[in-house]
């Protein structure tokens, strides 16, 4: 019997022609849309908006350097690129603040155990990282008093502490007549200073100075330099005598 001719049977499916296969798939609203990748030229538009740390103000980036927790870590931070050591060191009024939300810490004591030998020092108990390696890198035993080919290399050892500030001790030598400040962190070197008056004259002949006192005073604006400020008593008058470090050594200012 011909089927094809039976009119109560359904027709026969037709496979797609791969034509109609992609209108079908194409129409069909359950299917997801493909995938538009940006051009270039967007791509360069989106990286151009994106903030980056060196996109960063000055004031801003020195507003967050102020919450570094020391001044080792600010170092490290200053020198991570041109740009950020340069705000560092043009902001005299940023260094201030940092010193004053960051003091120094501690770094250990300086005694004088007897007369004819060196201070010794004594670390802190601390387990800081950066205190620690201070503490390695510095010269705390005071070995460039002990320069053969120094200005006080022969001297005896019987120096005596007198001032310490900013890193700096300032220790006198009766023996020699020399006073010498110290820097045991920056290793720089010694800076010896002949005392401003005669060392050998006897205290109870009438006219002969009478050393007081000797201190250090440093300038927030240039730490690296000091003025050394020696008083002393003379003709029932107290006088002063200055020494800067830009100065030679024995120079003296006196007021």
């Amino acid at each position: 019997m011909d089927r094809g001719g039976d009119p109560t049977l359904p027709p026969p499916a037709k496979s797609p022609k791969l034509s109609d296969t992609t209108t079908i798939a194409g129409g069909d609203p359950t299917l997801l849309p493909p995938a538009e990748f940006p051009k270039l030229s967007d791509t360069t538009a989106i990286e151009s908006d994106t903030t980056t740390i060196n996109s960063l103000g000055e004031d801003l980036l020195l507003a967050i350097f102020l919450h570094l927790h020391s001044l080792a870590t600010l170092t490290r931070a200053a020198f991570t690129c041109r740009a950020w050591r340069r705000a560092v060191a043009s902001s005299p009024a940023f260094r201030r603040r940092f010193r004053e939300l960051h003091r120094a810490p501690l770094l250990g004591l300086v005694a004088e155990p007897h007369r004819d030998a060196l201070p010794c020092f004594a670390p802190a108990p601390r387990r800081d990282r950066d205190v620690l390696a201070a503490i390695r890198g510095g010269d705390f035993s005071l070995t460039t008093l002990l320069d053969p080919d120094d200005w006080a290399g022969d001297a005896p050892l019987s120096w005596r502490i007198h001032d310490c500030k900013d890193g700096y001790l300032v220790l006198l030598n009766w023996d020699t007549g020399l006073l010498a400040t110290v820097n045991p962190l920056t290793l720089q070197f010694t800076e010896y200073i002949e005392m401003p008056f005669n060392r050998n004259t006897g205290s109870s002949k009438p006219g002969c100075p009478i050393s007081l006192d000797v201190h250090l005073i440093f300038s927030d604006e240039e730490p690296m330099s000091f003025r050394l400020v020696w008083l002393f008593h003379k003709d029932s008058e107290v006088q002063v005598a200055v020494f800067t470090s830009e100065q030679e050594i024995g120079s003296f200012t006196h007021g």
